[in-house]
């Protein structure tokens, strides 16, 4: 089968008569909007060091400040004849691929053959399990009726069987597929076609674990995922819980058992990080969601999350260090979730 081969012929073909052009069609223009920026308190910024490995600080200070923002349009793909796996895809003049790529089990081994494949994937939902759920997840809503569908996860990510169970989401399996028409989606921004089925995932997990009342709820995202841990977290969550806050451990805790908690919760707060995501699947229109940023790893993706979600985002900037840890002040915490509001 040539398709199979399209992991080798398509570097070549890419080289010689240049790559493919897939049938295209817009979903969503581009959209401009007014925003207002996150909560912040008086000189919070001032004790900005750095960003992360991906990002550059001038992008997440301008992020921290910004009154406009242009969202990304929504544009629809079709591949044809297309090899896909977990890290990545190709056809016979195009290849995409996260990491090591194809290796010779791909090109050798059984395949599955659909004639038509939705790829609710991409690098950052391949690399990191916050994009797979504010990625991947509405990604797979475009067309839900539209053939089979494929949005693969990392095994070690433990809660992603329980977020496809609870949405209905039937995906293949974690095989390599050969697809007669590939769609692939251009869906990272943050407008109003994302957010229209962003309320579509709130409005099914509400319906799932949703319960009346108003909570606020602190997630400890612990030693889960890159080192990122908060030195006096133990006294925190101690003056927190007196306050009469819910506090949830990431680690070792069901869907089903975090989504009771994050459902009526009108107040959420935790360290920067995917576990944030569990959150913002589910909290209601008007909610406030404080992220502690660590000082020399500041980083404003939740704020676009949040606006999406029609809730108000604020931010405390955590002082300290990777190894040493960061210190998170109550007082600057409650004062920020009093400061935001949508």
């Amino acid at each position: 089968m040539l398709t199979r081969l399209a992991p080798l012929t398509a570097p070549v073909l890419q080289r010689l008569i240049g790559p493919g052009h897939p049938d295209t069609q817009v979903l969503q223009p581009a959209e401009t909007v007014s925003v207002r920026p996150p909560a912040c308190l008086d000189g919070m910024l001032d004790r900005v060091t750095g960003t992360d490995e991906n990002s550059t600080l001038a992008y997440h200070m301008s992020v921290a400040q910004e009154t406009v923002v242009t969202h990304a349009p929504v544009i629809r793909q079709v591949w044809r004849n297309a090899l896909v796996r977990r890290r990545g895809f190709a056809s016979l003049r195009r290849h995409e691929r996260y990491g090591p790529g194809f290796g010779l089990g791909d090109l050798v081994g059984p395949l599955t053959h659909v004639p038509v494949l939705r790829y609710a994937h991409g690098w950052v939902s391949w690399k990191y399990f916050g994009h797979w759920l504010t990625d991947a997840i509405p990604s797979a809503l475009i067309e839900p009726d539209t053939g089979a569908l494929w949005m693969p996860h990392d095994p070690s990510w433990t809660h992603c069987p329980g977020y496809l169970q609870a949405l209905s989401l039937s995906a293949l399996p974690d095989r390599p597929v050969v697809a007669d028409e590939l769609i692939t989606y251009q869906d990272f921004g943050q407008g109003s076609h994302k957010a229209r089925r962003y309320a579509r995932i709130r409005d099914q997990l509400q319906a799932r674990f949703g319960s009346p009342g108003e909570t606020a709820v602190y997630i400890r995202r612990g030693r889960t995922g890159a080192p990122r841990w908060i030195a006096n977290e133990d006294a925190l969550v101690d003056a927190l819980r007196a306050r009469n806050w819910q506090v949830i451990d990431v680690a070792g805790t069901s869907v089903e058992a975090m989504q009771h908690a994050l459902c009526p919760a009108t107040v959420v707060v935790s360290i920067d990080g995917s576990h944030l995501d569990h959150a913002h699947l589910s909290l209601r229109p008007k909610a406030r969601m404080v992220v502690l940023v660590p000082q020399d790893r500041f980083t404003l993706r939740q704020v676009g999350l949040s606006r999406a979600h029609d809730v108000a985002p604020g931010v405390v900037v955590l002082k300290g260090s990777t190894e040493a840890g960061y210190h998170a002040d109550l007082d600057e915490i409650l004062r920020t979730v009093d400061l935001a509001q949508v």
